[in-house]
């Protein structure tokens, strides 16, 4: 190549270089830009999300009517009053929105609504999935059973209630009729009692004798509103968490004789998962039964341990015993050590704790149903069949606690 052509081509290519290099930062400025523009778009979104919910939860007392806002919702192992959250206000926002509309057997909502559809409905405006009909919701939901009859201490805001015997041709121990409790002995529902959509008082004989049961299809309508309180599970303080957990203090004072007879060794098995499942539950346990089955399961009904009154097989320093782990499908013996705790208590605060703080379990703490909180602990299974063992133990005493 001669001389001036190479020196033309280079100089093309120098041109060329810097048409690439401004275009180049042109698009970089341009990204910049817009980068910087959905970044700002997105603190405003969220600016205006939080806005929303604090103006929500301002105003939930507004648009509750007075008796349900602070309805009186204690449990007998709650420690405190129980407030509904955002959640269940949306529930009771749709239900205004319908609130009058008449009652129509099979109808969906196109200007007639029938009770479990009205359910579902209001059910799914707070984000929990339940079938179409009373008969399905009440077998979808009946694992987290609350009572057989109405029961106020120990309903809460958003529990199912369902009745038998309102329909004639079906049987006696099928669900003919639904609603939801909304605190203070009231119950929302589509009904010819109220001529559709409306409230019903319920403490004062409502249906009596065909009261199916109650069940709770999710544990996120209602949280603990308060700091500090006298824990009747053994009248030391219990103090709320970060994570709406509450704990035992003065875990000195944690005698056994206070919750009530902890012999296991003495109790039937189904004694035995009842008093867990109340501890639980009394701790604070946003899935009680879970804790409960496992308990059974691991422990034998309470009669073994792993370390002093390790009923978990909780790991840590303490007792060093011989164990047989599977790995890989196949049982293996090893020595391992197990921690040690001050009461049965102790072990059950602290499996709690593990499966509500740990991010191996994420979720656990706001599942809204059984098997949605047994999936996420599909990392603590120590064996192929354990989960399934679990949901065995859950279906066999939970099914044995009421009676139809």
């Amino acid at each position: 190549m001669k001389p001036n052509n190479m020196a033309t081509t280079f100089s093309a290519i120098l041109q060329l270089n810097n048409v690439l290099r401004q275009k180049n930062q042109e698009l970089q400025r341009k990204a910049a830009i817009v980068a910087n523009d959905a970044n700002n778009l997105l603190m405003q979104q969220n600016a205006r999300m939080q806005a929303q919910l604090r103006n929500a939860i301002q105003n939930q007392a507004k648009a509750l009517p007075a008796s349900v806002a602070n309805a009186p919702t204690n449990t007998a192992l709650s420690g405190g009053s129980l407030t509904t959250t955002p959640a269940f206000q949306n529930l009771m926002n749709a239900f205004n929105k319908i609130k009058g509309m008449p009652y129509g057997f099979g109808a969906e909502g196109n200007g007639r609504i029938d009770c479990s559809a009205f359910t579902q409905k209001m059910m799914a405006a707070a984000g929990v999935n339940i079938p179409r009909t009373a008969r399905e919701q009440f077998e979808r939901t009946k694992n987290n059973f609350v009572c057989n009859g109405c029961d106020l201490s120990r309903m809460r805001p958003g529990d199912l209630i369902f009745f038998k015997g309102t329909q004639k041709g079906l049987g006696n121990n099928v669900a003919s009729h639904v609603g939801i409790y909304i605190g203070n002995g009231k119950m929302i529902h589509s009904g010819n009692s109220t001529k559709g959509v409306g409230v019903v008082d319920i403490s004062k004989g409502y249906n009596k004798g065909k009261w199916l049961g109650v069940t709770r299809p999710s544990n996120g309508f209602v949280q603990q509103s308060f700091a500090q309180s006298i824990n009747p599970l053994n009248g030391t303080y219990a103090q709320q968490n970060s994570f709406g957990t509450n704990y035992l203090l003065n875990g000195a004072k944690n005698n056994l004789q206070n919750v009530g007879n902890l012999n296991f060794a003495s109790m039937q098995p189904q004694q035995v998962y009842n008093k867990i499942k109340t501890i639980a539950q009394g701790l604070g346990d946003k899935h009680p039964e879970i804790t409960a089955a496992q308990f059974c399961l691991e422990s034998g009904y309470g009669k073994k341990t792993s370390g002093k009154f390790n009923y978990f097989g909780v790991k840590g320093k303490g007792s060093v015993v011989m164990t047989k782990e599977e790995i890989n499908g196949k049982k293996v013996s090893m020595k391992q050590s197990f921690k040690d705790y001050s009461s049965p208590i102790e072990s059950i605060k602290d499996h709690i704790r593990l499966k509500m703080t740990s991010k191996h379990y994420t979720g656990y703490s706001t599942a809204a149903s059984t098997d949605q909180a047994l999936s996420c602990l599909k990392a603590y299974a120590t064996g192929s069949s354990y989960l399934s063992d679990v949901k065995k133990l859950i279906n066999r005493y939970n099914r044995t606690t009421f009676r139809a």
